[in-house]
């Protein structure tokens, strides 16, 4: 008998970590599915948004082609109206005739509110690590041989990454803030596959900027933020949730202007500029002079 190829599938869907809240609009921050053998090539996320409880409202639809951006970019929303999405990624067979593959839906973002100046970056809550039962001696050892069937009993393992070390922190004169940070200790979490920094003005806190890079960098800018006092954090993903994370007030001043030219300045340029052409204009005035009496002398002694 002939071997077969082995069946494509998703084995999770996209995780979503973050919502941040635009004029009639969100940007949706998220965790790419789970990568195995098995996994379809991903083509596109398909991002659902909705009004929790509104029956005759329909869905929003939207289609992310740029599958190596983790943040996706809804519009159309009304302002003012509460908003719940979710996800999913698509891939396809391979072969002549290849067949369509989703993924599992993704968590829903938490409800959001689209609005004309837009509101703080909304992070999703990562379920508490739960405490272990006690449970008497006989029972223990009857447990271990036995796999846990309680998804939440399954859950307790999940162990996530400890806070990373922020060791510098700079703003250069654009008001971008570029964190360098350390790798969290430890090694009992599952493995890393990006960094999340985020900057909040701490007076308001619709002032918001947050990037996100991959596994192993030990840098990320945050740009755009304008001036005030902010908190900003670091964070590791991976694949289970968001672990702890590090926090550092850093102050951002306004862009810093070239010095004003005063008036005595700019008319001592304008007087140096004069000085500088007149010498110019005199000799080519007492060339044609010095010519004329040259000519003359010699005439009268031809004569």
């Amino acid at each position: 008998m002939g071997c077969s190829a082995q069946e494509l599938s998703f084995v999770d869907g996209p995780q979503i970590i973050s919502v941040t809240p635009k004029d009639q609009g969100a940007t949706i921050g998220f965790l790419a599915p789970k990568k195995t053998a098995t996994s379809p090539e991903i083509l596109e996320y398909e991002i659902q948004c909705s009004v929790p409880g509104a029956i005759n409202m329909g869905v929003a639809v939207f289609i992310l082609e740029d599958v190596d951006d983790l943040s996706a970019d809804i519009y159309g929303l009304e302002n003012g109206m509460d908003y719940s999405c979710n996800m999913v990624a698509r891939g396809a067979t391979d072969g002549l005739l290849p067949r369509a593959i989703n993924s599992p839906n993704s968590n829903p973002t938490p409800i959001f509110s689209p609005s004309k100046s837009g509101s703080a970056t909304i992070y999703v809550k990562t379920p508490e690590k739960a405490a272990p039962e006690q449970k008497p001696q006989q029972e223990e050892e009857t447990a271990t041989s036995v796999p846990p069937t309680n998804p939440e009993q399954a859950n307790s393992n999940i162990v996530l990454p400890k806070a990373p070390s922020i060791k510098d922190m700079e703003v250069n004169a654009n008001g971008n803030v570029e964190i360098i940070f350390g790798l969290p200790a430890g090694e009992e979490s599952s493995p890393i596959k990006n960094f999340i920094v985020a900057c909040q003005n701490n007076g308001d806190s619709t002032i918001a900027r947050q990037t996100m890079v991959p596994a192993g960098s030990t840098s990320a800018v945050v740009e755009g933020l304008t001036p005030g006092e902010y908190t900003c954090s670091v964070a590791a993903s991976t694949a289970d949730g968001i672990g702890a994370s590090a926090t550092r007030m850093i102050s951002v001043d306004a862009p810093s202007k070239a010095p004003e030219q005063t008036e005595t300045a700019q008319e001592d340029a304008v007087e140096k500029q004069d000085g500088s052409e007149q010498p110019d204009q005199k000799s080519a005035g007492i060339i044609p002079t010095v010519s004329a009496v040259i000519i003359s002398v010699l005439a009268i002694l031809l004569i």
